[in-house]
């Protein structure tokens, strides 16, 4: 079962939720499966949701278990929460119609929205389940009548392309008894579907829910945020890099994982005339050729653009000011057109830069920018 299922931690918490379910004496199933979603959240997203008096702490014991919470029982709500749920709200009622009553009853109104759906449940669940949100599902046989309600937690796919949505019954035993799976095409359909969905304005609060007694009678806390991303993580966890030629690794030292990424180089150390440094996370530096271009417009030339500037900059931040690049593409009598690379071009007489040449034993004078002999002769010298 735990291959065809996606890998993420709301799989990993529901399929390893054993015994630590509030117990079910009086068919209160809504109460019990959204207290087995809250139970979640105060897992995985903020550890302030329910109280350290009704959470049932869960020792990891197996090797590398921090990586994977595999195998071992996730974190629950002790027997009593479903009550502090149900406060004065009535035990028949389904999932959908008291879910807001739930929240209010332990003081969780402002931290969820709730989104219930009565049509589309399926996509919904799938789309619910892709964003890691548990769903709590009421599932009838025929749509109606006497029903169960349960937390959809996973999903795949059967030959024929159904979907097939994993579900957890909200009763205490081994994997088989309290996990079955929703076919479309059952005799059961989906009565209704709902999600509570954290506000996200209210922070992560790492857990302290997991632990190890290590050898020495010392206790190490871990929170799920070690498995996977989390906004939470990188900040509790900085990750180290060790630069290996064309790449680096990656280590996590909350669960141990190695990965092998291309560099990155997105900060800039240094830069000069011809080039910047760009640096890696891991340490690693790269020399690059600035990729200059011109800030200005035409109308900045100035009367002599000969004798004007303009700027170049990289977006590394060099930038320098620099002569323009004057050639002249054309000449007509008394006039020639001069252009730049930087913004464009114009046309000025020739006159500032005019010198005397001796050409076939005759003096005339030439435009020394773009080559033009003023026919008249001057007198020889």
């Amino acid at each position: 079962m735990n291959e065809i299922m996606t890998e993420n931690f709301l799989s990993y918490y529901f399929i390893n939720l054993n015994y630590n379910i509030p117990d079910n004496p009086d068919n209160l199933c809504s109460y019990v499966a959204t207290g087995m979603a809250l139970a979640f959240y105060d897992s995985w997203w903020n550890d302030d949701l329910i109280s350290d008096n009704d959470v049932i702490k869960t020792e990891l014991i197996e090797e590398n278990a921090i990586s994977f919470f595999i195998n071992v029982e996730s974190l629950g709500a002790r027997y009593d929460y479903v009550y502090k749920l149900k406060g004065n709200l009535p035990g028949n009622e389904e999932a959908f119609y008291v879910v807001e009553g739930i929240l209010e009853n332990v003081g969780l109104s402002g931290w969820f929205q709730i989104d219930t759906i009565a049509e589309g449940e399926v996509q919904f669940t799938i789309d619910m389940i892709d964003a890691g949100h548990p769903v709590i599902l009421d599932v009838k046989p025929g749509g109606t009548g006497q029903g169960h309600v349960t937390i959809a937690f996973a999903y795949d796919y059967d030959e024929e392309g159904n979907a097939l949505i994993y579900l957890h019954d909200g009763y205490p035993g081994t994997p088989n008894a309290r996990i079955t799976v929703f076919e479309e095409d059952d005799e059961y359909m989906i009565h209704s579907a709902s999600a509570i969905i954290p506000n996200e304005n209210n922070p992560h609060i790492c857990s302290d829910n997991y632990y190890y007694t290590n050898a020495d009678g010392s206790v190490t806390y871990h929170c799920p945020c070690e498995l996977e991303e989390h906004p939470a993580h990188a900040q509790k966890y900085p990750h180290t890099y060790t630069a290996q030629g064309a790449a680096h690794a990656v280590v996590c030292p909350a669960n141990g994982t190695v990965a092998t990424e291309a560099h990155d180089f997105a900060t800039v150390l240094s830069f000069d005339g011809a080039a910047h440094t760009k640096a890696c996370a891991c340490g690693s530096t790269v020399i690059e050729e600035h990729t200059l271009s011109y800030a200005g417009s035409f109308s900045d030339w100035q009367a002599d653009p000969l004798h004007s500037t303009h700027t170049v900059s990289c977006p590394c931040g060099f930038s320098e000011e620099r002569p323009h690049e004057i050639q002249a593409n054309s000449w007509n009598g008394g006039w020639h057109c001069v252009c730049c690379p930087c913004f464009g071009e114009e046309n000025e007489p020739h006159y500032p830069y005019y010198e005397e040449v001796y050409i076939g034993g005759r003096w005339y004078t030439q435009c020394m920018i773009c080559g033009y002999i003023d026919e008249t002769v001057l007198p020889d010298l």
